[in-house]
């Protein structure tokens, strides 16, 4: 007698070749159409082309494609999507094999093509063309030339006569107009060498501060001879400025862009003041976010931008005190940069905020406590609004000070004149590689795959450094100091659990429990928080935050590495236990009130567009009003199923429903009633959920679904 368990049955897919086998133009073939038209279509056959040239008046056309799959061919399927045109993917039987296009306007476009192999299920596999529809004759580029002509023409012809007008007044006005530039030429000159006197200030006290720092440490560090270095260089270049500037006939400030990264730049650039915030005993960061930030700037105006801010902050910070700077996007479009320079100093009041970027200003606080020209700031503004940009001040007395600066760093903001175009390197997508095959042989055995991620926050920096020695062998850990932190890290990284310590800076951890339980992006993920209290009322506020598990300090590295484990786990179960109810019963699954709202809510949508075919993701998120990238992690996260799984499971349970109370029912009807216009596709996606057809279910199970 063999004996076998069914659920160990692997089943082997493989992909199933699919090709684009046709382009019909004006409802003809390509194999049809004269080599004058195929030639200026494509030098190839549709099957082996990967770019065509559709003229203007072939813009009808179609694509026809097909799978090489003769075994099920009922169960072909296919998804195709004019990427530029069509907004979603477009889903075909295997009776409905082409895609038609219309009076397509001119432009660039890419048909991308899916299939099933021949068990219904989708290969990775996306194949595309790219379609180039030219204008038509009246918007093609020599039409424009003509216009543009034409419009020269007359527009020469209006200039002469208006030139003739105007000669006289203008001859009269040159002399003025000749002695106002060069008064200006030499204001600007004035005022550069000034900038550039009071630019040697900076390096010069950094040095000085070096210095003093090796005649205490050690004369023989590399480090601050390093330091050195750097600042006799930055001299150096400024030098070299004054000698390019005797040697030019106009006095005003060029900018002159380049792509590279900023991060690295700034963090360069402050290096040369660790010297100085040592001597002083300052506390010193430096935030980028995202870490690298890359785009157009001007190397020599961000780096006098920079240094006179973080100067004049460490001038006006006292002994002990803190500066910060932070590097990030302005806003979504990512096209400006912010730069904030932050200090814990004496604050400038309301009153000299108005006039703190004047020329020579001095204020209170600074004429009998620091040395300088008072034109730092003025500097700054120059240059700042030479860049485009706009810098901002916000201070209050006796708490700080605040410099914000927004600069632009994409192509569009700038004159083609302001580009170094030998610096100048244009972003390149990343080639796509396909990867190879998995298989029983290249598959590693001895690293196990991180499928999970871990957000640690901790302020001691070795037990960050320790948890994260510990997790980084089964997980994708990363870490963050403060509540803040970790917030900042959310919002840009997908995270399975976070193991917090409750004591931190800034925010603590119940705050940061409580902020992300009560957010409906993040409300799901399990959070451990770690505390060296023991009071029973310290525990009752982690679990009334909505922490998952609480752990005392001191505590067992591996019982940490066990709770991580069973959490996770304890999640896959809830995912694989809701899919397999028939009835919902929420309060069983063990989710926080927030998302068992979320789930109640999302189940009740689908349930109102219960009988809509067209009902879809976009919808969907919608009516839930969040975005589909948080509908999908929400649903993935705690049911298991993705967006289009979870409305498919909601309708097959439905349709349990339906029979139970209707034996009667046709199949074809049970499928429109749940939203599937094929009865043929519900059959098989009903077979392939409870390993039935739905008329083998009405005879065994009808009837028995309440009881």
């Amino acid at each position: 007698m063999v004996r076998f368990n069914p659920d160990n049955i692997e089943v082997e897919i493989n992909p199933t070749p699919f090709y684009i086998t046709d382009i019909r133009v004006l409802n003809t073939s390509f194999y049809n159409l004269d080599k004058e038209i195929t030639g200026k279509i494509s030098e190839k056959v549709p099957s082996f082309s990967d770019r065509i040239t559709i003229p203007h008046k072939y813009n009808n056309f179609s694509i026809h494609f097909a799978t090489l799959n003769y075994k099920n061919p009922e169960l072909n399927r296919y998804a195709y999507k004019l990427a530029g045109f069509d907004p979603d993917w477009t889903y075909a039987d295997s009776k409905q094999n082409v895609a038609y296009y219309n009076n397509l306007s001119s432009g660039q476009y890419v048909f991308q093509l899916r299939a099933t192999t021949q068990n219904g299920v989708w290969n990775d596999e996306i194949k595309e063309i790219r379609i180039n529809v030219l204008p038509p004759f009246w918007l093609s580029w020599w039409a424009f030339v003509i216009y543009f002509c034409t419009f020269v023409l007359i527009g020469y012809a209006i200039y002469r006569n208006i030139l003739n007008r105007i000669h006289l007044r203008n001859q009269l006005r040159y002399k003025e107009i000749e002695q106002e530039k060069a008064e200006e030429l030499n204001h600007a000159k004035l005022q550069f060498f000034t900038n550039i006197t009071h630019e040697f200030l900076t390096p010069l006290t950094i040095i000085s501060a070096t210095v003093d720092e090796l005649q205490q440490i050690s004369p023989r560090n590399d480090d601050l001879y390093a330091t050195m270095g750097q600042n006799i260089n930055r001299l150096s270049r400024l030098l070299q400025q004054i000698l390019e500037f005797r040697k030019a006939e106009s006095g005003n400030l060029r900018l002159r862009v380049a792509y590279g990264n900023i991060s690295e730049f700034i963090r360069n650039a402050i290096e040369s003041f660790y010297p100085l915030i040592r001597k002083k005993k300052l506390h010193f960061s430096y935030v980028s976010d995202p870490e690298n930030i890359q785009g157009l700037f001007d190397i020599d105006k961000l780096d006098k931008i920079l240094y006179n801010l973080v100067s004049n902050a460490a001038k006006y910070v006292s002994e002990g005190g803190s500066i910060q700077v932070t590097l990030s996007y302005r806003d979504e479009e990512k096209d400006h940069i912010l730069v904030s320079v932050k200090d814990d100093g004496a604050g400038i009041s309301k009153e000299d905020q108005q006039t703190l970027f004047k020329r020579f200003y001095e204020g209170n606080y600074r004429r009998h406590k620091t040395t300088g020209t008072g034109i730092g700031l003025s500097l700054v503004k120059d240059l700042v609004h030479l860049y485009h940009g706009t810098i901002q001040v916000e201070s209050e007395i006796g708490k700080g000070t605040e410099f914000t600066v927004i600069l632009p760093i994409d192509v569009s903001c700038f004159e083609d004149s302001e580009i170094d175009t030998n610096k100048f390197e244009t972003v390149r997508e990343p080639a796509i590689v396909e990867a190879p095959a998995i298989t029983e042989e290249n598959v590693p055995t001895t690293k196990k795959q991180k499928t999970s991620s871990v957000l640690v926050v901790e302020d001691n920096a070795e037990i960050l450094q320790l948890i994260h020695r510990l997790l980084n062998r089964d997980y994708h850990v990363l870490t963050a100091t403060n509540g803040k932190e970790a917030m900042l890290i959310l919002e840009h990284e997908k995270i399975d659990i976070i193991v917090s310590d409750i004591m931190m800076p800034e925010m603590d951890g119940v705050e940061l429990c409580r902020s992300l339980k009560n957010n409906i992006e993040y409300s799901h993920i399990p959070i451990i928080l770690l505390t060296a209290k023991t009071d029973e009322k310290d525990r009752a506020d982690a679990y009334e935050s909505g922490a998952d598990a609480f752990i005392s300090k001191p505590f067992n590295l591996n019982v940490l590495h066990a709770r991580i484990k069973n959490l996770l786990k304890s999640r896959e179960r809830i995912a694989r236990d809701f899919k397999n109810q028939l009835v919902f019963e929420l309060k069983d699954l063990e989710f926080t009130n927030l998302d068992e709202e979320f789930i109640r809510k999302a189940i009740d949508c689908v349930n109102r567009h219960l009988d809509n075919t067209e009902f879809d993701q976009q919808q969907f998120s919608e009516e839930m009003n969040v975005s589909k990238s948080t509908l999908y992690n929400k649903l993935k996260t705690l049911t298991g199923l993705n967006t289009s799984a979870f409305i498919t499971n909601i309708r097959l349970k439905a349709a349990c429903r339906i029979m139970d109370q209707n034996r009667n029912i046709r199949i074809s009807d049970l499928a429109y009633a749940v939203g599937f216009n094929d009865p043929k596709y519900f059959s098989s996606c009903f077979k392939k959920e409870f390993n039935m057809r739905p008329s083998e279910y009405i005879e065994r199970f009808s009837g028995t679904l309440g009881e």
